[in-house]
């Protein structure tokens, strides 16, 4: 009962993520340097992401992000902080005062794309096994995924990462708090 649960709320977190802070597809050319098409590094894509840990309240969030967060109305004690100048932020929920989730805003999927050694393919979502630790996922993927959401879950913590392709298709995976993948999909761009 408790397992099932925690998954409920797992998804509905997620669902909910998803659902409000979304992204788009599209196509991007080569990067170099490090560097976005769009000229950002991995640093400024998660400068406000990695500012928040999950249980800070919420006055600490702010204190740290030296933004507002905009309320996010659909979805109560949740708000979005982004960095006008560059796009990227972190969506953040709250209960009883502490942080408990925290999720990747970025302008497009394809301004992630920088940040992925090798692409990925509809074929390998079918290899991948719900057992799998995120280094077995990230070794039968060639490279490292991009930590796109942690989640506090009844037991723990859940992650959800993104391998993302140049022309903004993708590949999702979420882990649960035994740190075993629980779902996984591939998105094709727009």
């Amino acid at each position: 009962m408790v397992n099932i649960k925690g998954r409920a709320v797992l998804l509905l977190v997620l669902c909910t993520t998803v659902l409000f802070v979304g992204c788009s597809g599209g196509t991007t050319g080569e990067s170099s340097g490090g560097k976005s098409q769009s000229g950002y590094s991995k640093d400024e894509v998660y400068k406000m992401y990695d500012l928040v840990q999950i249980n800070d309240t919420k006055k600490a969030v702010d204190k740290a992000l030296a933004v507002t967060g905009e309320t996010v109305a659909e979805v109560p004690d949740s708000y979005n902080y982004v960095d006008q100048s560059t796009g990227f932020g972190v969506y953040v929920t709250f209960s009883d005062d502490k942080a408990t989730s925290k999720t990747l805003i970025f302008p497009e999927v394809k301004d992630l794309a920088f940040l992925c050694s090798e692409a990925v393919t509809a074929d390998q979502e079918a290899a991948l096994s719900k057992d799998m630790t995120y280094d077995d996922v990230k070794n039968a993927l060639n490279g490292e995924g991009l930590q796109r959401n942690v989640t506090s879950v009844y037991d723990g913590l859940s992650y959800m990462y993104y391998w993302v392709n140049d022309d903004g298709s993708l590949l999702t995976v979420v882990f649960g708090a035994d740190g075993k993948m629980v779902s996984e999909q591939f998105i094709q761009a727009d």
